[in-house]
């Protein structure tokens, strides 16, 4: 474990727990810390995820500010925190127009005489889904289909399926088959879950409702679509909600 630095007990990072992609023109990820005077040489690294590289370093003594690759032109240099006090300027980072590639686990290490300290923080920033469809379909009499598709969504999200009448309670159900083809925090992920029931096992007495809800991982974010079975209709082609 590495050593607490003085006044460390106040010491810990800022941040937005989640936001959407393009809804902020800029973001700030502070590194809050307390200093004894005798503290005047130090220096703070940023980190993202597990990249051993700091997307940024600063070194008040040499006034030396290095960001990586990840954050070059999409940084405020003017930003600062506290612009008189020379030890605490340039510690916080201001990201402009903050986007899906840049959520993760932000960790701020503060090196110095006295000893070494870290804090991390998460910051999540999601994309709705661009399509979101849900679609009943009957293959025959006795069989029914249900397709649910997202695209375009970050980051890894949960998709649920449930069956709903009046006289049942909500349930699971379990799906059968699921696709992704795509994961990066560039396209988003685009996953469709299969799921194949009985006619004969619904309601033949009441609609049956089918619910997809989609729920993004780290975020409030929260969508559903819903279609409808009637007992005793059947269709050659299928319902769809988009």
């Amino acid at each position: 474990m590495p050593k607490r630095l003085y006044g460390s007990s106040n010491n810990k990072v800022n941040s937005p727990q989640w936001l959407q992609n393009g809804s902020h023109e800029s973001v700030v990820l502070d590194c809050e810390y307390e200093f004894a005077e005798k503290d005047n040489y130090f220096v703070v690294k940023w980190f993202l995820d597990n990249d051993p590289e700091p997307i940024y370093q600063w070194i008040p003594e040499f006034g030396s500010r290095h960001f990586t690759y990840r954050l070059q032109g999409r940084v405020n240099l003017e930003y600062s925190i506290f612009q008189s006090n020379e030890l605490t300027r340039y510690r916080a980072i201001n990201i402009i127009n903050p986007t899906t590639d840049l959520s993760g686990t932000y960790t701020c290490n503060v090196l110095s005489r006295s000893g070494e300290d870290l804090w991390k923080k998460k910051m999540t920033v999601y994309a709705p889904p661009k399509e979101f469809t849900f679609t009943l379909t009957y293959e025959s009499k006795d069989n029914i289909r249900l397709l649910c598709e997202t695209k375009g969504v970050f980051p890894d999200h949960e998709r649920k399926l449930y069956k709903i009448t009046s006289t049942e309670k909500l349930q699971d159900l379990e799906v059968d088959k699921v696709y992704i083809y795509s994961q990066d925090p560039y396209n988003g992920y685009n996953v469709t879950v299969v799921k194949s029931l009985k006619a004969n096992k619904l309601s033949r007495r009441e609609p049956t409702i089918f619910e997809c809800i989609l729920t993004l991982s780290g975020t409030k974010f929260t969508k559903e679509r819903r279609l409808f079975h009637y007992p005793g209709l059947f269709f050659s082609g299928g319902q769809q909600l988009l």
